[in-house]
């Protein structure tokens, strides 16, 4: 069942979250898809995919590419972005394909929403002997004084958040059913001007579900954190990328 604030969430505003969602870098990408090593007519499920940040990066195999996603206004996008991409409503739980059926299973910034052991467990059932499962997400950096303003005022909010540090999944346990991590990490800069930093604070879940004087509250904090950065204004993250085989 995915997470009710993830469905209202990313249901409210798609074009929002496209707006202000930052990519990956062009290194982190190109580690991802030698990883995966995919040939014409192989399976690749893109889950999670939400308007297909990752997805259409993945056309570049010539495989067959799906971009899962539960929140059917996120991946309505999708066709806009990879117009050769298939699109399907559904969940990294209980994945709708036959079983040893896929070359690559890609999750780009949501396995934080995942129940992982039921995941883990499905991502076995689909995937063929020497299959991958490659996940990817951007994390966070404060090193800059306003963004990690900005992030302080994201942790105050997302305090109810799947992803907590106390349950943050753990995407280097080790698992019977893969082989072990190969792990890399990249940096990656993203220049912003005020109104993608507002689309991108306001595209998190947990903002997009508060009430509307909450999130007018919010606006407010971003827009006087804003007017003592320095310009250009810039958030960088560290892009980290774990491909894990199936054995």
């Amino acid at each position: 069942m995915p997470h009710p604030v993830a469905i209202s969430g990313f249901s409210t505003d798609p074009n929002r979250y496209e707006a202000g969602r930052p990519g990956y870098p062009v290194e982190a990408i190109r580690f991802l898809v030698d990883g995966i090593a995919a040939e014409p007519g192989d399976l690749i499920l893109d889950v999670g995919a939400g308007t297909g940040k990752l997805t259409r990066e993945l056309m570049s195999t010539e495989a067959t590419v799906v971009a899962l996603d539960p929140v059917e206004a996120m991946v309505r996008l999708v066709p806009g972005f990879a117009p050769r991409a298939h699109v399907a409503l559904g969940v990294a739980e209980n994945l709708p394909v036959a079983t040893s059926s896929v070359a690559a299973i890609t999750v780009a910034q949501a396995f934080h929403w995942f129940d992982p052991e039921r995941a883990w467990a499905e991502f076995a059932r689909a995937l063929r002997p020497g299959g991958v499962v490659a996940l990817m997400w951007n994390a966070r950096l404060r090193e800059v004084e306003w963004v990690d303003r900005i992030w302080s005022l994201m942790d105050r909010i997302e305090r109810t958040a799947p992803w907590g540090d106390d349950d943050r999944p753990d995407q280097f346990a080790p698992r019977p059913d893969f082989s072990p991590p190969e792990r890399a990490s990249f940096p990656h800069a993203v220049a912003m001007d005020e109104a993608t930093v507002m689309a991108r604070m306001m595209s998190v879940s947990h903002v997009a579900v508060l009430p509307e004087a909450a999130r007018s509250q919010v606006r407010r904090e971003i827009s006087s954190i804003l007017r003592d950065a320095d310009e250009p204004l810039e958030i960088t993250y560290r892009t980290d990328v774990v491909i894990r085989r199936r054995r």
